[in-house]
């Protein structure tokens, strides 16, 4: 797909930047966006992600509006006069609205950093998000399928993340936090050919 032009909020805006969205190719269960902002003074670079989940349960067909939309709000919401974070911003069932039109506002409204990337943490989920993702980008390319099966059955990243970056408060907890690694392990996609 070629990049195109992004209109709506930001039409209104005097000097607005000049925004394009490229969709990439997809990895895991999520679509992908490469989107960039430029004015005279400046130039960005960011992502935005939409889990598999969240484009079902949006039930809209249109990922090329869906993705001019959303990538509408945010600039509009953030503004162009700091940069943006490069991991960019990511929408799942956890973070997100039951509709599509509830999350464009709420984008306005709560303001974009409340849907940053997962890989904006510090902490360990940064890390393992980055570990899984690569780990499927080059087994894609080498054998034709994803390292990790979708994590989206045990749950959506940002809830992933946001329980890594949690204390253990109790037993309980510290159980919680200990199955979460032993769930992801679980869903490694190992697949042994005849013979080897």
């Amino acid at each position: 797909m070629t990049p195109h032009a992004v209109t709506h909020l930001m039409s209104q805006v005097i000097d607005r930047p000049t925004i394009t969205i490229t969709h990439l190719s997809k990895v895991a269960d999520r679509e992908d966006f490469l989107v960039q902002v430029s004015d005279e003074g400046s130039s960005y670079e960011f992502r935005v992600s939409m889990t598999g989940t969240i484009l079902a349960i949006w039930n809209r067909s249109e990922l090329d509006e869906i993705a001019d939309l959303i990538v509408d709000r945010l600039v509009y919401s953030h503004g162009t006069a700091r940069a943006f974070r490069p991991e960019g911003y990511w929408f799942d069932s956890n973070n997100s609205s039951d509709t599509l039109d509830q999350t464009l506002h709420d984008i306005i409204t709560r303001g974009a950093d409340d849907f940053l990337h997962p890989f904006v943490g510090t902490g360990v989920a940064k890390q393992l998000y980055e570990v899984i993702d690569n780990l499927d980008r080059d087994c894609t390319a080498v054998m034709n399928h994803f390292f990790c099966k979708s994590l989206d059955e045990l749950s959506e990243r940002s809830r992933l993340s946001e329980d890594f970056e949690s204390q253990a408060r109790d037993q309980g907890r510290f159980v919680y936090l200990v199955c979460i690694p032993a769930a992801i392990i679980d869903r490694f996609n190992f697949t042994v050919q005849a013979g080897a």
